[in-house]
């Protein structure tokens, strides 16, 4: 079982080389006989959609593994029509999912919501995520800001609802971490907490790629219900005359007091 790899914790891939080069490490570090050692070890995995993945994971470490002369593995992967029969199960696995949900929905209190955090620091996004199950950990992005700001302004001039799908999903592909993904598929509110320069993101148009998400634009076009955007901001400093020095008066004014200057609100809501 590849522990660690559920609800967003490690990806796939280091779940499997961490198994592969735990096993190598173990038996180059033994004097016993090699006989006793492993022969044949076997991943199980219920989700069929996971298992491409974890295929191309063993293949990896095993090209790495060979080139290093570490480890020699024996590993016959899936032909490409059982990945085909294993991608069908994976859609209907899916479609059960979320009628599963939809029957749900009504019968039970409100899950609570899904709060992703996207920052930018230089030329790195960062991403972190909080679930009703799981707290993912934070992934570093390097992307250039002024490819994403591109992309961002072609999804919001296009006027084509097909095509500002394909952008929409394009946006997507390119700014959000894999693992991430499958957390914007959720019945549970999903709240984004950004920054002044992510917050110029229209997240609201982005066209989910996952498996069991529309294959098309919203027949309404218009925004998903269930987001909801909170900025963070630096609470402005207060005002207050300043003092009149000793020996002196502060003269008065005939005008009408003018009112107090607003405070900026730490965070707000859209």
């Amino acid at each position: 079982v590849l522990i660690g790899s559920g609800n967003g914790n490690l990806t796939i891939h280091d779940a499997v080389a961490g198994w592969l080069r735990g096993v190598e490490q173990a038996l180059h570090g033994s004097d016993e006989d090699a006989g006793r050692g492993v022969q044949r070890l076997t991943f199980i995995e219920h989700d069929p959609r996971k298992i491409e993945a974890i295929q191309d994971a063993i293949l990896d470490q095993q090209r790495w593994l060979r080139e290093q002369e570490r480890l020699l593995i024996d590993f016959t992967p899936f032909d490409r029509a059982e990945l085909a029969r294993l991608h069908a199960l994976g859609q209907e696995l899916e479609r059960e999912e979320w009628a599963r949900k939809q029957q749900e929905r009504g019968h039970g209190p409100e899950p609570a919501p899904t709060r992703i955090t996207v920052e930018l620091e230089r030329r790195i996004y960062r991403f972190g995520a909080i679930t009703q199950d799981a707290s993912i950990p934070e992934r570093e992005i390097p992307l250039d800001p002024a490819l994403v700001l591109e992309a961002n302004d072609e999804l919001a001039g296009e006027v084509d609802p097909t095509v500002q799908f394909e952008r929409g999903r394009f946006l997507e592909r390119l700014l959000i971490p894999d693992d991430f993904r499958p957390h914007l598929l959720t019945d549970a509110p999903l709240v984004l907490v950004l920054d002044a320069t992510t917050a110029r993101i229209h997240w609201e148009m982005l066209a989910p790629s996952e498996v069991g998400a529309p294959a098309g634009p919203p027949a309404d076009d218009g925004a998903r219900g269930g987001r909801g955007r909170e900025r963070r901001s630096t609470p402005a400093p207060s005002w207050a005359p300043a003092a009149a020095s000793p020996g002196s008066c502060a003269p008065s004014s005939p005008r009408r007091p003018s009112r107090p200057r607003p405070r900026a609100a730490s965070s707000g809501c859209w």
